[in-house]
C-alpha cells in the first residue's frame, strides 16, 4: 500500500504546500492565478474528462427530478408560480471551474486512485468540509488545511448585512426608479430591453454592450423597435460599493435603463419566508426516504457534497424569489415589447426568463461565446418533465448550425427554440478604430496579442509569454486581460512595466486585432475574432484538453500544449510561410458554418426572433 498523499489545492492565497507537483491538483482557479505548482483539475480527471463530466451531468440533473416524498421531486418541492425556484439557484448549474462540478469529479477521481492503491490520504488546502467528508464517507482518510478567518461576530456581521440589503433593496432602488421616472414609465410597447450586468459594457471604449451591442445597433436601424433599454436584473453588489454606483450610473442614466429590483414588495417578505420554510420541511422529508444508494455516481458517494450544495441553495431561496417577485412586477408594468438577453443558462438569465414568462413578455437570447462539447451549464435532461425542466427562452439566436446541432443532439435543447443568425458581434470589428498608441508601440514589428480567459491555464500562458517576449526583442507584446480578471491585471502591469517590447491593453478588442500577427489565448472565443478578422491564432491547451471542433478546422488556427511548441509555432507563423491559401479558404468555410458568415449580412436572421413580439 503507498504512502502516497494527493494534495488538492483550493486555496490559492495559502503558502504553496511541499509536495510532488504530480501529485497537487489546483483546483476552482478559473484563471485567477497562482503560486502553487501542479497540475490543473482537467490533467487529473484524465482522457474521459468529456464522457464523465457529460455522464455526472445528466446523473446530477436526474437526481433533482427523482420522485420521493408524496411522488415529489425537489423541483417540485421548491415550486413558486409553477416554476422550481432551483432553477435560479446554483444547485442545477454545472460549470467547470467552480460550484459542485469540479468537487464532484475530483471526488470521483480520488477515490478512484484510492480504490486502485495509488494514494492513501488526500489533503484539502482550503475550508472544503463537505468534499472532505465525502471522501470520508469512501474510506479515504482526508485532512483539511486551513487557517480560520478573522472576521467580526457573524450574528453582528449578518444583521449589517441585512440592513444594508433592506437599503438597497427597499429604499435605495426606489429612489432611481423616482429619479428617473422617465425610463421607468408603464407600457413601453415600442421599447426592447435588454439585460446588462456589472462588467458587460464596453468600458474603457465607447460604453455600448459588449456582447449585444451591435445587434442593438441593428434593432434601431431597422425601426424593429423604437427605444432600446437596459434592465439591471441582478442583486446590488454589497462588496464593492464604488463599482457597483458607477455600474448603475451609466445603466440608468447614460443609457436610461430600468433598475428591476426596484419593484421588489417588502410586504411578500413574510409570505416567502414561510413558503421557504415549507420547502425545507418538505426537503428534509425528501432525504430521510432517500435509499442509501441515492447520492452514488459510479460507486462513489457524493452524499456530502450534495447536502451541502442543497442547503446553501434553500438559504438563498428566499432572496432569489424575492428578485423573480420584483422583475415580473417590472415587466408587467413596463410591457416591453420584447426582452433580449445575454445569458440564458446562468441562475440569473433563468430567473429573468421565468419572470418574462409570468408576464406575458416574449424572451430572446443571443449566444455571446464559443459553445464547447464540455461547456457543462449547456447540457440538459431531455427526458424531464414539467417544472423539472429548465426555463428557455422562446427563442435562442445561435451562432451557425454547427451550435444548432451540438445544442439539440448533445445538449438536449428543444431545436424549435434554436435559430442560426450569426455571430453578429464579430461585424463590429470591421468597423474598430485601430489604436494610434498600440500602432505607434508596434511600429514596423510584427505584434502577438495575448488575450486573457478566465481560465486555469491562463497563468501559465502569461508566463510563458513574458518568457518568450524577453528572448524575442524584436516582437511586440500586447496582454489584454479579461475584463473579469481584475486581480491578475495590475500583476501585467507590473510585468509590462519591466520588458520594453510588453504592452497591457484593455479597450477594444477591435482596436488591436488588425495590427496582430498572431493572436494567443487558452480556448477563448477571441480566437474566433481572430480567425473572423484573418489573423492566424494559437489555441494554448496545457491542462490536455480535447480540442474542440473549432480548433481543428478553423483553418488558420493551431493547437500547442508546451512552450516548445508554442515558441516554435509562433517563429515559423512570423516566417510568413506556415499559413497557405488552402488554410485561409478552409477558415472563410468553417466561418461560414460555424459562427453564420452569410447569416450576418442580413438583418431578417434577427428580425424572425421577435416575431409574435408582445
Amino acid at each position: 500500500m503507498t504512502d502516497r498523499k494527493l494534495h488538492l489545492i483550493f486555496d490559492h492565497t495559502r503558502t504553496p504546500v511541499e509536495a510532488d507537483p504530480a501529485w497537487t491538483v489546483l483546483v476552482h482557479e478559473s484563471g485567477e492565478g497562482s503560486a502553487h505548482p501542479g497540475i490543473s483539475s482537467r490533467e487529473f480527471y484524465g482522457n474521459g474528462y468529456e464522457q464523465e463530466g457529460y455522464d455526472f451531468c445528466l446523473w446530477w440533473h436526474r437526481l433533482l427530478s427523482q420522485p420521493g416524498h408524496e411522488g415529489k421531486c425537489l423541483h417540485d418541492l421548491a415550486s413558486w408560480e409553477g416554476h422550481s425556484a432551483l432553477w435560479w439557484s446554483h444547485l442545477p448549474f454545472l460549470y467547470p471551474d467552480f460550484g459542485i462540478f469540479p468537487r464532484a469529479l475530483c471526488a470521483r477521481q480520488a477515490v478512484s486512485l484510492f480504490r486502485k492503491g495509488e494514494i492513501s490520504e488526500v489533503v484539502i488546502q482550503g475550508n472544503e468540509s463537505p468534499l472532505a467528508d465525502t471522501l470520508r464517507e469512501n474510506r479515504l482518510a482526508c485532512r483539511l488545511d486551513h487557517e480560520p478567518e478573522l472576521r467580526p461576530s457573524s450574528r453582528l456581521r449578518g444583521r449589517w448585512k441585512k440592513i444594508q440589503s433592506s437599503l438597497h433593496w427597499f429604499i435605495l432602488s426606489r429612489w432611481w426608479r423616482w429619479r428617473l421616472k422617465e425610463n421607468h414609465q408603464q407600457s413601453q410597447s415600442e421599447c426592447l430591453l435588454y439585460s446588462i450586468w456589472p462588467n458587460e459594457w464596453q468600458l474603457p471604449g465607447d460604453g455600448s454592450h459588449r456582447y449585444l451591442g451591435d445587434t442593438l445597433e441593428e434593432v434601431l436601424d431597422h425601426d424593429l423597435f423604437r427605444v432600446v433599454r437596459p434592465l439591471v436584473y441582478c442583486a446590488p453588489s454589497l462588496q464593492d460599493e464604488k463599482a457597483w454606483k458607477e455600474f448603475l450610473h451609466h445603466s440608468l442614466i447614460s443609457r436610461q435603463g430600468v433598475y428591476g429590483i426596484s419593484y421588489g414588495n417588502p410586504w411578500q417578505v413574510r409570505k416567502i419566508q414561510s413558503w421557504a420554510r415549507q420547502v425545507e420541511a418538505g426537503v428534509e422529508k425528501w432525504l430521510e426516504q432517500c435509499p442509501p444508494d441515492q447520492f452514488e455516481f459510479k460507486s462513489v458517494q457524493l452524499g456530502p457534497l450534495f447536502r451541502a450544495s442543497l442547503n446553501q441553495a434553500l438559504r438563498a431561496l428566499p432572496l432569489l424569489v424575492l428578485r423573480y417577485e420584483a422583475l415580473k412586477k417590472c415587466l408587467q408594468e413596463i410591457r416591453p415589447g420584447a426582452l433580449l438577453l445575454k445569458d440564458e443558462v446562468y441562475p440569473d438569465g433563468r430567473l429573468l426568463v421565468a419572470a418574462s414568462k409570468a408576464a406575458g413578455i416574449r424572451s430572446v437570447s443571443l449566444q455571446h461565446g464559443a459553445i464547447y462539447p464540455a461547456h457543462w451549464c449547456y447540457i440538459m435532461d431531455r427526458e424531464a418533465q414539467g417544472i423539472s425542466k429548465p426555463p428557455l427562452p422562446d427563442a435562442f439566436g445561435v451562432y451557425g448550425d454547427s451550435a444548432v446541432q451540438l445544442l439539440s443532439e448533445r445538449g438536449g435543447f428543444p431545436r424549435e427554440i434554436l435559430r442560426a443568425v450569426g455571430a453578429r458581434r464579430f461585424r463590429h470589428l470591421l468597423n474598430c478604430r485601430v489604436s494610434e498608441e498600440l500602432n505607434s508601440f508596434r511600429g514596423e514589428n510584427p505584434l502577438v496579442l495575448v488575450a486573457g480567459q478566465m481560465h486555469q491555464d491562463m497563468g501559465r500562458i502569461y508566463e510563458w509569454c513574458f518568457k518568450l517576449a524577453a528572448e524575442l526583442e524584436r516582437v511586440r507584446f500586447v496582454f489584454k486581460p479579461h475584463p473579469r480578471d481584475l486581480q491578475r491585471k495590475s500583476l501585467l502591469e507590473q510585468k509590462c512595466g519591466g520588458l520594453r517590447n510588453t504592452a497591457i491593453f484593455s479597450g477594444p478588442l477591435g482596436a488591436v486585432l488588425p495590427l496582430a500577427s498572431i493572436t494567443l489565448s487558452g480556448h477563448s472565443t477571441v480566437l474566433l475574432e481572430s480567425v473572423w478578422m484573418k489573423v492566424p491564432a494559437l489555441s494554448i491547451q496545457i491542462s490536455g484538453e480535447t480540442p474542440a471542433e473549432w480548433q481543428l478546422r478553423a483553418g488558420i488556427l493551431r493547437v500547442v500544449r508546451s512552450y516548445a511548441e508554442m515558441t516554435t509555432m509562433i517563429q515559423e507563423i512570423l516566417g510568413g510561410d506556415f499559413f497557405h491559401q488552402g488554410d485561409f479558404q478552409a477558415a472563410a468555410d468553417y466561418l461560414e458554418e460555424f459562427l453564420g458568415f452569410s447569416a450576418c449580412q442580413t438583418f431578417q436572421a434577427v428580425s424572425d426572433l421577435f416575431k409574435n413580439k408582445v
